[in-house]
């Protein structure tokens, strides 16, 4: 797994309501740490690795298709999933003002 230094942006932990699903994003989850090309996501459901998932942030309107890049298992038995999701199509205006580096501490590798 890459360092902290190694990742092309730094992640940033923030809870942010977010959108997912594999036709439409009609899912509601949560964010638990964010970075320009992805996020961890705390799901209603799993998905398999290298599935595509669309995800929208209601805050911006933003939608963009991510591919499952790490599965995490059910947190305890609550029936969430955490997922790390990459944005295929990353841009700065999906998370808005939500992601600003150097304004949070750095989450952890």
């Amino acid at each position: 797994m890459p360092s902290a230094n190694s990742r092309r942006s730094p992640r940033i932990v923030r809870v942010l309501a977010v959108l997912v699903g594999t036709d439409a994003p009609d899912l509601p989850a949560h964010t638990r740490v964010i970075n320009w090309q992805g996020a961890l996501i705390m799901s209603p459901r799993p998905w398999t690795l290298e599935t595509r998932v669309h995800m929208h942030n209601p805050k911006t309107g933003f939608t963009s298709l991510c591919r499952v890049a790490w599965e995490g298992g059910e947190e305890g038995s609550t029936g969430v999933y955490k997922l790390g999701l990459e944005l295929l199509h990353a841009s700065p205006d999906f998370w808005g003002d939500d992601y600003a580096p150097g304004h949070d501490a750095e989450a952890g590798a």
